[in-house]
């Protein structure tokens, strides 16, 4: 199966710092140093931008010269083929509009590249909704660590305790929260273990807090 190219202008980036490396070899080396990256992050849940993935590869290719910046234009034109996909379900930014007339919100995600997340949310018209917006890779750290919960609620001024986390993970969203002190609210079915309930989509969430909350 043809792998799919996310960087345009890929051949003259690599020639620029890596002459005779063909594409091929470049693409086994992306996957070989994300495959690092995800064993490094599932041991510390520490947050590898994107750019140190292409990065790694370019060195591990014998590129030497010039690695940081090129990466860096790399990580970016990977994200912007991949914000060309992204959309926003019908209605989602209303009913985030709507959640944030009446409770204080923060968004806490895991996303290696935090200016792209930034964009899509201000394409979306997202961003002013949110009192709190922590990225893992502007944080550092991805959920399920503590400091990216806790940092959230220090923006909004909220003790964990009264913080409702909602997220589709039972791991990164459920467990994390509830070891940071937070509780949380499961998108999913089946049990929800350690989730003080659960609700199927997000659009289910407003009737969930008025039946629980008023």
């Amino acid at each position: 199966m043809d792998r799919v190219v996310t960087v345009t202008g890929i051949d003259e980036l690599l020639a620029a710092v890596a002459p005779g490396v063909t594409l091929a070899a470049f693409l086994e080396a992306v996957t070989d140093a994300s495959a690092s990256i995800g064993r490094e992050k599932q041991a510390d849940f520490r947050e590898v931008p994107t750019a140190e993935r292409y990065a790694r590869a370019l060195s591990a290719l014998g590129a030497r010269d010039g690695v940081a910046s090129v990466a860096a234009l790399m990580a970016q034109r990977h994200m912007a083929s991949l914000a060309g996909a992204v959309v926003c379900p019908p209605g989602r930014a209303a009913l985030i509009r709507a959640l944030a007339s009446r409770y204080p919100l923060a968004l806490v995600s895991n996303f290696d590249h935090g200016d792209a997340a930034r964009r899509l949310l201000d394409r979306f018209g997202l961003s002013s909704s949110f009192g709190s917006i922590r990225i893992s890779a502007e944080v550092g750290v991805m959920k399920p660590a503590a400091e990216i919960f806790l940092a959230a609620c220090r923006d909004l001024e909220v003790v964990p305790a009264d913080a409702v986390h909602v997220g589709d993970s039972m791991t990164a969203d459920v467990k994390g929260a509830n070891d940071a002190g937070l509780r949380a609210l499961w998108i999913g079915s089946g049990p929800a273990d350690g989730a003080m309930g659960s609700v199927a989509d997000l659009a289910d969430l407003p009737r969930w807090l008025s039946d629980r909350y008023g």
